[in-house]
């Protein structure tokens, strides 16, 4: 297994991990009988108050804690926050084609829309926007930390890296290399990632991802150049 593999892998088991403690929160919150100490003393209580600010304490920590107090949690790994996709209803279980990443050790299939049904299972393409080869923006989203947590590595991407993407059936690979990797606000993200070249003959890719890992305070955007006419190199 390679580092990259491993760290892959590693998200995952974290993921795993995560769920099950929120699974066991969740299965005994309220379990206990008996009155609680502050019901017992009349609403008095003489623990310690006041606790550090919560946005300071590990965001599993606060997870837990909604959880606990009956309510919901913001999910920790979805690139897609805070924007308006239309959803593909039609054939969505169906790869559109493959993505192949050499400096992450990565090979998987890709999927139509961004919603969660989607990228569950793998990368997705933003709807509206042109697929590989194409000229313009094609745009991906994926997971960095749940799922297949398949954009863990978009950090270790350097200018000139391959990415190489196929369509379908098409036995030709359309390759990209690397431009550059940006980290954008998520506020500010959706038309950052969406924005269409000014040169009509253009043809870019992008890949975006939550940032940090285990957070969706901002995205990490890669931006790719399609390769000659996207059959000069083999992938």
């Amino acid at each position: 297994m390679t580092a990259l593999t491993a760290r892959r892998a590693a998200a995952v088991v974290a993921t795993v991990l995560v769920a099950a403690v929120i699974a066991f929160v969740t299965l005994n919150r309220g379990a206990a009988s008996g009155p609680s100490d502050d019901a017992a003393s009349g609403g008095a209580s003489d623990k310690p108050a006041a606790t550090p600010s919560a946005e300071a304490r590990p965001l599993v920590e606060r997870m837990l804690e909604r959880l606990g107090a009956g309510r919901s949690i913001r999910s920790i790994d979805d690139p897609v926050q805070a924007s308006d996709v239309p959803e593909i209803s039609v054939a969505s279980a169906v790869p559109v084609g493959r993505l192949t990443i050499p400096a992450m050790d990565l090979r998987t299939s890709y999927f139509e829309g961004v919603h969660d049904a989607v990228i569950d299972r793998g990368p997705g393409h933003w709807p509206g926007t042109p697929l590989p080869g194409q000229e313009g923006n094609s745009v991906f989203s994926g997971h960095r930390a749940t799922h297949g947590a398949e954009f863990v590595d978009l950090d270790v991407l350097d200018p000139g890296d391959r990415i190489v993407m196929r369509v379908g059936g098409r036995d030709e690979p359309y390759t990209y290399r690397v431009r550059g990797t940006t980290i954008v606000d998520q506020s500010r993200y959706v038309p950052y990632v969406t924005r269409q070249p000014v040169a009509q003959d253009a043809r870019i890719l992008t890949l975006f991802a939550c940032n940090p890992v285990w957070d969706s305070t901002h995205r990490i955007v890669v931006r790719a150049e399609l390769v000659g006419n996207g059959q000069a190199e083999a992938g």
